[in-house]
């Protein structure tokens, strides 16, 4: 009894650690299913496509998560490994949406870069060119 008990536990530990950790999707699937990142100011910074590949303000590149879950990026010869979390924002009691995730990446130096997707995100102006965002 005593031992079923333990095994519910922690089952059910793993499953709350699942919940806070994206819901069980994989990295590559909330890199990809982030659409747009963008930095906290609202500027579109970067997109992730499921084939691996990426753009930075219309620069392609390719990408990949690797065994010890860092994210790879290899764009014109250059190459940079990132520890990578994602974040959920704090409830507030505002009616706007800041943003719905938090990307959060950190380079071998300790440099830290913050983005977001979703939420609120500056508008641009009417003629500025989106087909740098496409695959």
């Amino acid at each position: 009894m005593k031992n079923r008990r333990l095994t519910s536990l922690a089952l059910c530990f793993v499953l709350f650690t699942m919940f806070l950790s994206g819901c069980g999707k994989s990295i590559e699937k909330q890199l990809v299913d982030g659409g747009i990142w963008y930095d906290l100011d609202g500027n579109p910074q970067v997109v992730y496509f499921s084939d691996g590949t990426g753009k930075d303000h219309g620069t392609l590149f390719t990408w990949s998560i690797t065994e010890d879950n860092r994210l790879y990026i290899n764009e014109d010869g250059w190459t940079e490994t990132y520890s990578i979390s994602f974040e959920k924002p704090a409830k507030n009691n505002s009616k706007v949406k800041v943003a719905d995730m938090y990307l959060r990446l950190i380079d071998p130096y300790g440099d830290e870069i913050l983005l977001k997707t979703g939420g609120l995100v500056q508008i641009q102006d009417a003629d500025y060119d989106w087909s740098q965002w496409e695959q």
